[in-house]
Formats: structure tokens, sequence, C-alpha cells
């Protein structure tokens, strides 16, 4: 991949949803969808547009399916969108967020605010 592209397409499979959510001590640490995001859209100087999220097989699972009170797919949580938005928000001309519903639905979200007052489309 080039570090010049202008748009990002960032989603989150099953397979690697699990991969991370493995406590298998003999495997190596996966890294995090979120911490993959941050370093990736960081390391890009020309980008314009940002699609970041959760395969809907993914959003499929009930609940009890995951047992998730985590926050590693709740993709609008307000303190990792202030990792990254400053620094890129400025040239986005388009900008895609679609959470993990087990883990969003009962959270609030600042999600359009931080949106505003990063981001300038035009």
């Amino acid at each position: 991949m080039s570090y010049e592209v202008r748009s990002l397409n960032h989603l989150c499979t099953l397979s690697s949803y699990l991969k991370s959510r493995s406590r298998d001590a003999t495997s190596p640490q996966v890294m995090t969808f979120k911490i993959a995001f941050k370093d990736l859209v960081r390391r890009l100087s020309k980008l314009e547009s940002v699609s970041i999220a959760v395969e809907k097989s993914l959003g499929r699972r009930s609940y009890d399916e995951v047992e998730d009170d985590d926050d590693d797919l709740y993709l609008t949580e307000p303190s990792f969108i202030n990792d990254w938005l400053p620094e890129i928000g400025g040239r986005l001309k388009s900008i895609s967020i679609t959470d993990f519903w087990s883990q969003s639905s009962w959270r609030r979200s600042e999600a359009l605010t931080l949106i505003s007052l990063f981001c300038e489309f035009v």
C-alpha cells in the first residue's frame, strides 16, 4: 500500500475480531483494530476519505454471544476519535464510522460534536 492513498476503508471482520479476543497464551500478541487504524491514518498524509466499520456479520451477533462490556469496537468512543481525528480532520472530505452495536448501543457518543469540531466539510 502507498502512503499517498486518498481513501481508506478499514473493516473489522469477524475472523480478526475473534482472533483479537483469543485468550490463548501461546499465540503472539494481536494488534487491536483501533490501534491498527490509528497507526495507519497517521501515516497517510493525503487522506481525504475515511470509513471505519465493523463487518455486518459481527453486528448480527447478540450481546450474549460476545459477552461484551469491552470497548474495542466502540468506534464512536470520544477518546478513540480524539486520538486520530484532530490530526487528519482538516483535510477530510468524507467520514463514515459504523460501531459494533453490542458495545455502542448503551453508550452515549460525542462523535458528531467531534466531527463538527475537527472537520471542515464544504
